[in-house]
């Protein structure tokens, strides 16, 4: 990753879910300025949560509430994400500790397995079972995630919940296994390996 401000790079690099609302935000911008047919067709729309977490100003909220709805293939449409290339420290797999936990990495191994592209939920809809009442786009951190509490008022439901899979956003999700290569073993250690979760597009 390069960029003129070496100070930003650095802010991203380290502390990336941070800045990944807001990376994502502006790159929903400018593929609506400049291509907003296709953002209009395939836009997914964004979590609740980050929806209630901040806002945008000016003609971008203007123009991503026209183009918010849900489209007729919901499960299916793109979903737009961000990628960095060209880390400047590649990292061996027997380096990692728990201090990278949340950084952006750049890492160096063998594939030796990979399973099968699989859906995996990212946006959920649910159905209040008590009073039916439809809670769009929740965001799924990295576990099947319910709504904390029905948001009707005169309900108050906590627990009875139904997934609506037809107005729920799925992704690919592949689980691949990277081992260190054979020169950066050191002798008489054995290879270490590490699973890493893939979504997306590749």
């Amino acid at each position: 990753m390069s960029l003129p401000n070496d100070t930003l790079a650095n802010a991203i690099a380290n502390d990336y879910y941070r800045y990944l609302p807001f990376l994502t935000r502006a790159l929903h911008n400018l593929i609506a300025k400049h291509e907003p047919r296709y953002f209009k067709e395939h836009r997914q729309p964004a979590s609740s949560s980050s929806q209630t977490g901040s806002s945008v100003t000016g003609n971008a909220t203007s123009q991503a509430e026209s183009m918010g709805g849900k489209t007729t293939n919901q499960q299916t449409d793109k979903l737009f994400t961000l990628a960095f290339y060209n880390l400047p420290l590649i990292s061996r797999v027997r380096q990692l500790r728990t201090d990278s936990i949340g950084k952006l990495l750049s890492i160096s191994g063998t594939v030796t397995r990979t399973s099968e592209v699989r859906p995996e939920l990212y946006l959920a809809t649910f159905i209040c079972e008590a009073c039916r009442n439809v809670i769009p786009n929740v965001e799924q951190t990295f576990r099947y995630t319910e709504p904390t509490q029905c948001p009707n008022a005169t309900c108050g439901n906590r627990q009875g919940w139904r997934l609506d899979i037809r107005q729920s956003t799925f992704v690919d999700w592949q689980k691949v296994r990277i081992q260190e290569n054979s020169s950066e073993i050191p002798t008489g250690s054995m290879p270490r390996t590490m699973d890493v979760i893939l979504r997306g597009e590749i």
